[in-house]
Formats: C-alpha cells, structure tokens, sequence
C-alpha cells in the first residue's frame, strides 16, 4: 500500500536550473487578476469541500470496506498500535547538511507517513473509533515537528529553524494530505486537533504561498510557480487540494485557482510539443500525475466548469506519452533520472482515460482497492466502465513511435511465436530536465528484459543536484552505451545535442542517422561523428555503426551498458545474456585493431551496471566501429 508518491521520486533541481526556470520580474505583480478571480469564484460553492465522501457516509464506503485488501490495512493499523511511534530524528534531519545524505531522513519521514496513512484507512474502513485516538497523537507530533520540508529542500535551515516556511514537494502533499483527513473525519476528530491542523497547514504552507501569488516576489522558495519541471504540477496540485478544504473564504480559495492557472502555463513549457517528457516514465508519473488529480479535483470544486485539460494543446500528445514511450507494454527506456524498472501508473492513466481513451491501446479496468488520500476518492467511488469502454480491450502496438521535436525513437516488433523485440534510441540534448549527458544512448529490449540499457537514475545525495552532479558516472556519458571521443565525455548544455539527420521506415526494417559530433565540444580535432542505427524487424537485429572523423591521429572508445552480465564468446563476439535469455554482440572496427574490457559503472548504494568497453588499439584519423546485436542463436532455435 502507499500513502503518498513514494519519497525517492523527490528530486531536487540545481541552483542554475532554478534560475532559469524562474521568471523574474522588474516590478512584480500579483500572478492573477480581479476579474479572473472573481470569474472562477463564481464556479466555487460557498463553503469548502474535499474530494469524494465523508467518512460518515458509510454506504458509500461498503465497496471499499468490504475488500480483502481494506481487511489487510485494519491489520497493518491493529500492528501498528503496538509498535513505538516514529519520531522525527533532529540529527537525522541535519545530516543533509553535514553529509549530503537524503535517504535516511527520507526513509524515516516516509515510514511515519505510511504508519499514519494505516489508522486513517483502516479507520475509514470500520468507523468505530478505533484508531481515532492513534490518529491524533500522530497528528500531534506532526504539529509540533520543526520543518515538514525535506532537508534537501530546507539547505538554508530556514524551515527547521522556522524563520521562513515555504512549500516543497514533501510540505505541500503533507498539508493536502491533512487537509483530506480533516474532509473525511470531520467532527470525528477533536475541536482543537481540528484546529491545530488547519492552523499549522495555514502556517507552514497556505499562507507563504499566498503572500507570493499576492505580490509575485517569490522570496519563500516558491520557485517552482514559474518552474518547467514535475515540482510546478505536484506543489500547484496540493496547494490547491489543501486549500479549497482548509480556506473558508471563497475568494480566498479563487484566488489559488487563478494562481494555478499561471503556473500550469509554466508546466507545460516543459514538454515538447510532441509530448515528450524529457523527466522520464517515473517523473510523468509523479509530475503529470498530479496534474490528472488537480484537474480531477478542480472538476468536482467547480462541478465541471473548469476543465484543466483544455488548458494546453499538448495535453492529448502529454497523455499518450505514456503508450509511445512503452518498448513492450510495461517497459521502458531509463532515460534522465529513471528507475530501470519504471512504467507507466495505472491509477494515473485511469483518470487519463476518463478525458483521452483514445490515446490508449489497453483499457484500464476499475478499481476495487486504492489506499491514497487522493486517488482513493477520485477512483474508488467512481465508475469507470463508460471510460474504459471507449479504449480497445486488448493491446495493438504500432511498429514504432518518434518522438521528433524531442529526438527519441521507440522501434517495436511483436512475435507470438518468437516473442517481441524492441528498441529505443535518444538523439535529444545534454540540457534536459533531470538531464544525463546521454545523446546517443539505445536500449535493447527481448521479451520485455532489457538487456543493453540506458541505467537510469543513481541515489540522490546533494551531489546530484550540484555543480558536481555530472562527476557521476550514472549521470555523465561514461555510464552510457555512447562513445568517449579523444579521450572526452559528452559535454552538458543545450548545444551538447544529437540530430537525426536521417531516417528511413520500412514495415521490415527502420534507420536512423544521428549526427552527434555537438555533444563532444572539448574534443577540438573531431571533424564528424555520425551514429547510424538500424532496427531491422525482419531479422530480430540491432545494428549500431559509429563513423568518425577527427583533424588529427585521436583516441576513440564505444560502450555498451548492461545490468546482466556480459560473456565472451570469441575474438569478435560477446553475449549479454542471463540465466532465460540473451543477446549476441559481434562488432567490427575499421582503422585500427580494437579490444574489449568489462568493467562497471559506480552506482551508489545499488547494482552496479556492468560496461563494456571497446576500445580501438592506435588513435585513428578516420574510422567506425560496427556493432551487430541479435539474439543468441542457441536461443534463438
């Protein structure tokens, strides 16, 4: 079960990075005018509401309750009330300061979260009383804790020191959080914790904000208001939760919305306009997600006046990102600051579907158990058959998808017999949000196991988000199926970019040329440098030929990058294979004798990938390196 977006997706963004996505003004103004507000204040009902039912609306809340699964959280909350409390550790607050380690406080904010999300549920499940009194000493030491903003986002100390709150990722979902508490229990809970959370939410959160969108100086951290990244849609979104519950002044309230509307017309700046999302799979989940349950939200606040995904053109194409960036369903390419692992969410594409089915290949069914204090009411007392209707019943992937303003291509190919086989190859630049130095990389995928891979994300510590960041191998072009060109890593910046100079799609097979040679500007005698990549389909194979050209005898080294494990086979070929399946790797050089080493790359508290090096002997003022990728043909039979 998860109470929240779990705590790792919480990046945070580099001081430059901030700079450019905030909008400075010479005479700052309030973010919204009178007549808007006074617009949107007429859709909002006199008193504040909470998304879906009260708790103390028990027929509605049968379907949940009735699960097995809503019988397994009155377990975990009856655990629970036996087990000590989880304190928020000071020391461990101030080790991000000390050490730049995120992780432990992290870890423990998230297990106090989850601890308090198991009384609410199973709470809500019985109605008893119960866990009502297990439910407000968690609340108390929530109000007396010193910051709710992560220590990676409080690097000031200003919020553990309480001298200037603002809302990050964590303080805003936390005050939404609470806010959908105080919706759902009402006078269940006491006059005075009543009172104090609203109070404290107000505090900490509400009120910095409002004071920002007021006067438009974002002087509290705020930011993320003119920010093209997922911390636009997420901290909009629990503002805007927490506030049309908590704010008993409809104007009040309208005047959050109008400040919304402002900042999602940052958010959307940070797509291409084929709907790329340059953050990756998680962060679509994490970023955009929250967009599908503000718009949700503010859908049910104004009793469907105002419709959030008219707001932007590129929300059709910002949808269906999640079925054009799928190799095979549920698989991913890792590019930027992704979990390997990472695929589309369900629940969000459940609200997705109920405005754009037809961005689908596959219905999303109904649920039966969600424990969010969000997509719980959003989901569970909703009735999703008429939107799932509208999408197919069973998958038909198309043979590929290019993402061309964002310069990534997916190349799929579907074989009942055989099993499906599939690519991805990024052209794109060095200057994305949650960027890696990585144009050029590709990602082989056999039946839905990535075999040659872009390695996604490290641990955040202070060092991702740094000037140091691009010392990771993770994150820098080391890490990556990418060459090293005269001895140099792909530089980071808008103009560290690949182009695709050409491309040719066939039913049987697809080609694209990638001019990459801007990603390398400290390699001052390179000439040319073109990356040619073929999927042919017809015959399950990968070919990736590198050509390069320098003005002077240099250096020149590819790389493949995998977390199996790579074997060799004979003086040309390798297998990157585990214990079900595997890839033969044969490569060619031209211009010089070539070796190979086997190594890894450093990752942090994790598996490290493993790389293979191939390396040309003698430095060469003209030459290519060919890489032919297919399956192993004992496999393969």
């Amino acid at each position: 079960m998860k109470s929240s977006i779990a705590i790792a997706m919480r990046g945070t963004l580099p001081a430059l990075f901030i700079l450019l996505c905030h909008s400075a003004f010479a005479e700052p103004a309030a973010l919204f005018s009178a007549q808007r507000v006074a617009e949107i204040a007429e859709m909002l009902p006199e008193q504040p509401t909470g998304l879906g039912p009260t708790g103390a609306e028990r027929e509605r809340w049968q379907k949940l309750a009735s699960t097995k699964a809503a019988q397994g959280i009155v377990r975990k909350a009856e655990d629970a009330l036996s087990q000590e409390p989880i304190f928020m550790d000071e020391e461990v607050y101030l080790e991000f300061s000390r050490t730049g380690n995120r992780s432990n406080y992290e870890r423990l904010t998230y297990r106090r979260s989850q601890r308090l999300s198991d009384f609410v549920f199973a709470e809500l499940v019985e109605w008893q009383g119960r866990f009502i009194p297990a439910i407000e000493a968690e609340l108390d030491r929530l109000f007396t804790e010193k910051s709710w903003t992560l220590p990676a986002h409080d690097s000031n100390l200003t919020s553990f020191h309480q001298t200037r709150f603002h809302g990050d990722l964590a303080a805003t979902e936390l005050a939404a959080n609470l806010a959908q508490i105080d919706w759902w229990f009402q006078d269940k809970l006491s006059p005075e914790i009543r009172e104090r959370l609203r109070m404290e939410c107000l505090r900490r959160v509400i009120t910095p904000y409002q004071e920002d969108i007021r006067s438009g100086h974002f002087r509290n951290g705020h930011w993320w208001i003119h920010g093209t990244s997922n911390w636009n849609a997420v901290c909009t979104c629990n503002l805007v939760r927490a506030s049309l519950i908590l704010l008993r002044d409809k104007q009040e309230r309208a005047e959050i919305l109008a400040a919304m509307e402002h900042s999602l017309s940052f958010f959307f700046k940070g797509f291409t306009n084929d709907g790329y999302c340059s953050e990756g799979i998680g962060y679509w989940n994490y970023g955009f997600g929250h967009f599908a349950i503000l718009a949700e939200t503010v859908l049910a606040a104004t009793s469907g006046k105002l419709d959030l995904y008219e707001i932007s053109p590129k929300i059709e194409a910002i949808c269906a990102y999640a079925r054009n960036i799928q190799i095979d369903e549920g698989v991913c390419p890792a590019f930027a600051d992704c979990d390997i692992k990472g695929r589309p969410g369900i629940g969000i594409q459940a609200l997705i579907q109920r405005h754009c089915p037809q961005v689908f290949l596959k219905r999303i069914p109904p649920a039966t158990a969600v424990f969010d204090y969000a997509m719980t009411p959003l989901r569970i007392f909703v009735d999703e058959t008429p939107y799932a209707e509208q999408a197919p019943a069973t998958p038909a992937w198309p043979p590929r998808h290019l993402f061309e303003d964002a310069g990534i291509y997916i190349g799929r190919s579907q074989d009942a017999a055989k099993g499906n086989f599939g690519v991805a190859f990024k052209a794109g630049h060095n200057a994305e949000l949650h960027n890696h130095n990585d144009v050029g990389s590709f990602v082989v995928v056999l039946n839905k196991v990535p075999y040659i891979v872009d390695p996604g994300s490290e641990t955040y510590t202070r060092r991702t988000f740094s000037k140091q960041r691009y010392e990771s191998q993770m994150l820098n072009s080391y890490g990556h199926s990418v060459p090293i060109v005269a001895g140099k890593l792909q530089s980071t910046g808008r103009n560290a970019c690949g182009k695709f100079i050409h491309t040719d799609f066939t039913e049987q097979m697809d080609t694209l040329v990638c001019d990459m040679a801007d990603a390398y500007p400290e390699a001052t005698e390179l000439k040319s440098l073109t990356r040619t990549f073929i999927f042919d389909r017809a015959n399950r194979r990968v070919t990736v030929r590198d050509e390069v050209e320098f003005a002077s005898p240099q250096r020149f080294e590819d790389a493949l990058v995998t977390f199996q494990q790579f074997r060799q086979l004979d003086d040309h070929a390798f297998a990157v294979e585990n214990a079900q399946n595997g890839l033969k790797i044969t490569i060619k050089a031209e211009g010089a004798d070539w070796t190979a080493e086997i190594g890894e790359v450093v990752k942090e508290n994790a598996d490290h990938p493993k790389r293979l090096a191939i390396i040309l002997e003698q430095p060469i003022q003209k030459g290519a390196i060919t890489i032919t990728i297919e399956e192993l043909p004992s496999l393969a039979n």
